[in-house]
């Protein structure tokens, strides 16, 4: 379940005592500056990041936000890596409301082929170029996603010059249409419009270089690349 937090001006809010599912951790407004959390507002809940916990997401954005940050670190990962080419696409098949929320979040690029919509793959993200030797990795959250290590070592060990892999969201967590719901009745706000979990299908694929003869491109901190694949 999503762990709830929640800042109050002069005093807490006092919840109901039906409310099963609202455990909210109420906070002084002035200890906000302990959380990541932009601009703190007071009565709007709060969900804690399910990775990096001081970091506070507003609950109408929650699925969104983890959304984007996943298809964000996919890619920063593979351009470190100095993938000289990357497509991302997503599964036509899902709901149109699944498909209008991604597509608010990221717009489309058409390159389906003669598919039909509700089966092409839907592009979002489209790169090339000619790619480098591998770098260090950014700061990277989502790093332990199913099969990203396994791009990162066939990149550096293994000589990989394609990749492909299909990664889903269906990260729900509890934060779901009746929680907002509580959320309401208890008093309190949810920071904007709420889009719920949607089960989407990305599909991620593209190229890398030959990394050829040369030395490996030094790493930030004077890391090789063995070196750094030993700390990843």
């Amino acid at each position: 379940m999503a762990a709830l937090v929640s800042f109050y001006g002069e005093k807490p809010i006092d919840m109901p005592d039906s409310s099963e599912r609202l455990y909210i951790e109420q906070q002084p407004l002035s200890e906000a500056s302990e959380f990541e959390v932009g601009y703190p507002e007071p009565d709007v809940v709060y969900v804690r990041h399910p990775v990096s916990r001081k970091r506070l997401i507003p609950l109408a954005s929650y699925h969104s936000q983890i959304l984007v940050e996943k298809t964000n670190d996919a890619i920063a990962m593979l351009t470190a890596l100095g993938a000289s080419r990357i497509d991302l696409s997503y599964s036509g098949k899902i709901s149109d409301q699944a498909k209008a929320d991604v597509e608010i979040l990221f717009g489309v690029l058409s390159f389906g082929g003669n598919k039909s919509d509700s089966e092409h793959l839907r592009g979002i993200y489209q790169a090339s170029g000619d790619g480098s030797h591998p770098r260090a990795l950014p700061p990277l959250l989502w790093i332990d996603q199913p099969g990203w290590r396994g791009i990162i070592d066939g990149r550096l060990h293994g000589g990989m010059r394609e990749f492909a892999l299909t990664f889903t969201y269906e990260h729900d967590s509890g934060v779901d249409a009746d929680l907002v719901s509580n959320a309401r009745q208890a008093g309190l706000r949810i920071g904007g419009e709420f889009r719920k979990a949607h089960r989407v299908s990305f599909n991620l694929r593209g190229e890398f270089p030959p990394l050829g003869d040369a030395a490996p491109e030094s790493l930030a901190g004077g890391q090789d690349n063995d070196a750094f694949m030993a700390n990843s």
